[in-house]
């Protein structure tokens, strides 16, 4: 008697877990939701696209997206093929939302957001845990011949440390390859150099030839002081001064003076070497 009835029992047991376990299989609920939470781009991406995703539908249903955050409709961004926000599942699956992200490249914006939030689903359906995502757009801001002409402010370094005060220079466009740089060391005089830029890198490369006049010391005895830059073995020569454009700014150097008249005649200026950077002027 008592082995038939834990035998019994073991059976009812197994029903139970059976019956349970179809009743989980088939209690499906229709949702809704982002794949991501978060999209970092620049603000030249062109086209972003989110993917908006449903699940276990089973019949038309439709999801309602809205937008916030500190980017503006039209100004900042803009929808591509659906500008309703409305988006329209019979089937689970995936639908991208794309989303053209309009480029100010030489306006300061800093980092603008943009949050897709599922505000509203059918009647019977579910919002998801990942109900928003947040599209952090940086400023885009290209090293071209906008970024680099026109005024900057100049800090020299003699041997590292600080030579004078910081003073303005200015650099003006010539043609394609070539630009002037005006009043570099407070010297009042006119550079020309020749300009590659970089695309890919965002960056540039500016070559001031050697043996033109930075200033004109004439009047202390030392006649022109004229530019100087290092050879490739690090030793002073005629060489081109170099100089790297980067976001950061301009970095002039190593140079030095040759002094063309005096008792001094044909020495350095000075027995370091001077270093340039150039921000830009606000």
């Amino acid at each position: 008697m008592r082995k038939n009835y834990i035998l019994a029992s073991a059976a009812l047991a197994i029903l139970t877990l059976v019956s349970c376990t179809k009743e989980m299989e088939y209690n499906r609920v229709q949702w809704a939701a982002f794949d991501t939470k978060s999209i970092g781009v620049a603000e030249n991406v062109g086209t972003v696209e989110v993917d908006l995703s449903a699940y276990n539908v089973t019949g038309p249903c439709q999801v309602t997206v809205s937008t916030s955050g500190t980017a503006k409709a039209g100004e900042n961004f803009k929808f591509v093929g659906n500008e309703s926000g409305v988006f329209n599942f019979t089937e689970s699956g995936s639908q991208k939302i794309k989303i053209e992200i309009i480029n100010h490249p030489h306006e300061k914006n800093g980092t603008l957001t943009l949050v897709l939030t599922i505000n509203s689903v059918s009647e019977g359906m579910f919002i998801g845990a990942m109900k928003t995502v947040t599209i952090s757009i940086a400023d885009y801001v290209p090293v071209d011949w906008v970024f680099v002409t026109g005024t900057w402010m100049a800090q020299d370094y003699d041997s590292g440390q600080p030579d004078g005060s910081a003073y303005e220079v200015e650099i003006t466009k010539v043609d394609d390859k070539t630009l002037k740089l005006y009043n570099l060391w407070g010297g009042e005089e006119t550079l020309n150099a020749t300009i590659a830029f970089d695309s890919a890198k965002n960056t540039a490369a500016i070559a001031i030839p050697h043996n033109q006049i930075v200033t004109d010391a004439s009047a202390y005895g030392y006649g022109n002081l004229v530019i100087l830059g290092q050879n490739d073995a690090g030793s002073w020569a005629y060489a081109p001064v170099k100089a790297s454009v980067t976001l950061s700014g301009i970095s002039i150097g190593p140079w030095n003076m040759l002094i063309t008249e005096g008792e001094y005649s044909g020495y350095l200026w000075t027995s370091g070497a001077y270093t340039t950077v150039l921000t830009r002027a606000e």
